[in-house]
């Protein structure tokens, strides 16, 4: 009995095997089936690479082929920002503490007839640094300002009988700038004769644009004067009752100064804003159709006044001036002004990378004496703002020398109180600043 159960077990065990052993193989067959490539899934020849198709080493970018960072067009010497990178550099050399208002249109004046001075690489270095790049004849269009109504512009050229100055550059200046010319032997009564005709081209408010030693009759060439003066009244007058006296004016210190605040209201209209130079503001039209533009940074303190210069530009004065649309009020106040600044242009020059017109640089556009080759540069302005208008002066002397010695946010109210530091500008029809400043208090 035994013998027979073993033997039945055995049977079992046998027939198992045979089925597991077949289930095995039947499995193997089917990954060996699944390995097998389908004959869609081949490798088509059409898809190999084509040995031309290779990169050939001839065609790959030479290191030397590359664009080089300084090959690149320099944006910042753009012709049209030079307004505002002649403030700014005006700006970083002037006293932190006092107010500052430049004409960039009687620099620029200025600086324009001294490139039909220059030659060579003086030359070019106004060229690459100003942007001056457009043909002379271009450039003497784009600078020969006429005067109108409220916006007068006068040259004249003061010549030294004693020095061999070109009548090619004199001719030029007559014609182009209207310069009124003058040739003498230079002396105390010639720089008499230059203030005269600053204080007649600025309504009397700069007399003194050369102190009484400023020329050497040895060593001096030539004198350039520019004058510009700007006299308007608001389109909108102030409201005698929106005046208010002694009103607080908190200076760059954190210091309240005593002034009078003129207030205006407009409704969906002249409110700007932003973000790119940081900063809220509005325009004020005079009768003309000049603008009184105001950029209040949104925080106080030197560094916004700092952030909304280093980011001014003529593209972000523009988008600035796109005014906020919607339904809104907006309420000004903007303080009486009345101060005058000097301006060292020879630090301005040096800081913007002209320091090549200073010295050992080439004027043979002015005269052939080698001598010559360096100039003394002064700017000096005022401005005079009140509930009727605003008279606003600069004058430019250049002197030749003998070298041997945004986005808008809507809302239902806006202000814009100027009773902190500010800056401004005083644009004409198309928005081109005539003037530029910084209040930094009320002095």
């Amino acid at each position: 009995m035994r013998r027979l159960i073993l033997a039945v077990l055995a049977l079992q065990m046998m027939f198992t095997g045979v089925a597991c052993g077949k289930a095995v193989e039947e499995d193997r067959e089917r990954v060996i089936a699944s390995s097998v490539v389908d004959e869609s899934d081949k490798i088509d020849e059409s898809d190999k690479i084509d040995e031309s198709d290779k990169i050939d080493e001839s065609d790959k970018i030479d290191e030397s082929d590359k664009i080089d960072e300084s090959d690149k067009i320099d944006e910042s010497n753009r012709i049209e920002d030079l307004p505002f990178k002649i403030f700014k550099n005006s700006y970083d050399n002037y006293d932190d503490n006092r107010n500052i208002m430049i004409s960039p249109l009687s620099i620029e004046v200025s600086l324009a007839m001294l490139y039909n001075g220059a030659s060579g690489d003086t030359k070019q270095l106004i060229t690459d640094t100003l942007g001056f790049d457009e043909d002379i004849d271009s450039l003497n269009k784009r600078f020969k300002v006429s005067s109108n109504s409220v916006l007068g512009i006068a040259n004249g050229l003061w010549v030294n009988e004693d020095k061999d100055v070109k009548k090619s550059y004199i001719n030029t200046l007559k014609k182009l700038y209207k310069a009124e010319c003058k040739s003498e032997k230079f002396g105390n009564s010639t720089v008499n004769e230059i203030n005269n005709f600053v204080s007649k081209n600025t309504y009397g408010m700069i007399d003194n644009m050369l102190d009484s030693d400023s020329l050497d009759p040895n060593n001096d060439y030539c004198v350039l004067i520019n004058c510009v003066a700007f006299n308007d009244k608001w389109k909108d007058k102030f409201k005698a009752s929106y005046i208010k006296d002694d009103e607080s004016f908190y200076n760059i210190e954190g210091k309240s100064d005593s002034c009078t605040l003129m207030y205006d209201k407009y409704k969906n209209e002249n409110y700007l804003e932003s973000e790119d130079i940081k900063a809220t503001g509005f325009v004020k039209q005079y009768k003309s159709g000049y603008k009184f533009i105001a950029m209040l940074p949104f925080d106080d303190g030197i560094d916004e006044i700092n952030y909304t210069l280093n980011n001014l530009n003529r593209d972000t004065y523009d988008n600035f001036l796109c005014p906020v649309e919607g339904d809104y009020e907006l309420t000004i106040a903007l303080p009486e002004l009345k101060f005058n600044n000097t301006i060292d242009m020879n630090k301005v020059l040096k800081s913007m990378g002209l320091s090549g017109l200073l010295s050992n640089a080439d004027y043979s556009n002015v005269s052939d004496d080698v001598n010559l080759d360096r100039i003394d540069m002064l700017h000096k302005a005022v401005i005079e703002l009140n509930a009727n208008g605003t008279k606003a002066a600069a004058a430019t002397s250049i002197i030749y020398e003998n070298g041997m010695v945004g986005d808008h946010t809507k809302h239902k109210e806006y202000s814009v109180i100027l009773n902190r530091p500010f800056i401004f500008v005083i644009a004409d029809k198309s928005n081109d600043p005539i003037f530029i400043g910084v209040v930094r208090g009320i002095q």
